[in-house]
């Protein structure tokens, strides 16, 4: 799967059951309902930039890359796009 829903032949989107297997470890350590701030779950982002750059890469190891995590599909795109204005 890729970006954007699975959707079977009927044209529904089922949950999957690797879904559901994950949100139910999810529920089971959860601690709070809060929101995450704009920076995101801080394991999360250095694994995205490990493997945009590469696990070796400077801009890595020198803590000069930064990640932000953003609302799905277009929302995402919409604050790329706001970025780069």
């Amino acid at each position: 799967l890729g970006v954007g829903i699975y959707k079977n032949e009927q044209g529904e989107t089922p949950v999957l059951a690797t879904v559901k297997k994950a949100e139910a470890a999810l529920v089971e350590t959860e601690k709070t309902k809060s929101y995450l701030t704009i920076e995101g779950t801080a394991e999360y982002g250095i694994a995205v930039q490990k493997l945009l750059f590469g696990s070796d890469a400077e801009i890595v190891n020198e803590k000069r890359a930064k990640t932000a995590q953003a609302p799905g599909g277009t929302g995402a795109l919409r604050v790329a796009g706001e970025f780069i204005k």
